[in-house]
């Protein structure tokens, strides 16, 4: 929907037209060619109205709520297509154009142009949208950036995110033929690199054990 007529322009929403301006934008720091960093985001300088950056991509204000909210489903909307046209093409969706969106996701979130947890629900949703095989290559772009990703202003936005995200992988991964022994393990090296034993999501409170 990035290609409307100007009539339809005329009768959208104030959302809808700065949707629109914001994913066109977007857009054309994915499918560009330069690498995705704070200089690549001067582009989205405007796109909303308290959407103020400088010419090093770095927000001149702090972004309200309502607008690093757009950004985020901005940000779904973009990874959903990526994955959506990889399907159609027969190609992997990490050789589409879904790790640059990946990469722009976390850069907004770092920035706070975006809420800090945005990039974990991005990778959420592309978690539950493709196959088991494609979220084994996806898993290994979150084992890459996972120094980026704990760093404090983006752990504790969506560190729960993340925790409910690998325990549906370690789900799908035990089912059935579908067991994936090495990937748990990869799931599970990640959990235990990002969580300390203190957490509490880590501990047995209620002293259930396996038959």
């Amino acid at each position: 929907d990035r290609f409307v007529g100007r009539s339809h322009i005329r009768t959208m929403s104030v959302f809808e037209r700065q949707r629109l301006e914001l994913e066109t934008r977007l857009v054309s720091i994915v499918e560009g060619t330069g690498l995705v960093n704070a200089h690549a985001l001067f582009s989205l300088n405007g796109a909303l109205d308290d959407l103020r950056l400088d010419e090093h991509g770095l927000p001149i204000d702090p972004p309200g709520s309502d607008t690093r909210g757009l950004v985020e489903h901005a940000l779904c909307r973009i990874a959903h297509d990526a994955v959506g046209k990889a399907g159609v093409t027969n190609h992997g969706v990490m050789d589409s154009t879904l790790p640059r969106v990946l990469d722009l996701a976390l850069v907004l979130s770092e920035l706070g142009i975006s809420d800090h947890g945005s990039v974990f629900v991005v990778v959420q949703q592309v978690f539950e949208t493709t196959s088991l095989n494609e979220c084994g290559l996806v898993f290994g772009w979150v084992e890459s950036v996972r120094g980026r990703l704990s760093a404090d202003h983006c752990w504790k936005r969506g560190k729960l995110t993340m925790l409910r995200t690998c325990n549906e992988l370690q789900k799908r991964l035990s089912v059935g033929k579908l067991a994936d022994v090495v990937f748990k393990g990869r799931v599970a090296c990640l959990l235990s690199a990002l969580y300390p034993l203190s957490e509490r999501s880590a501990l047995n409170i209620s002293g259930a054990y396996n038959d």
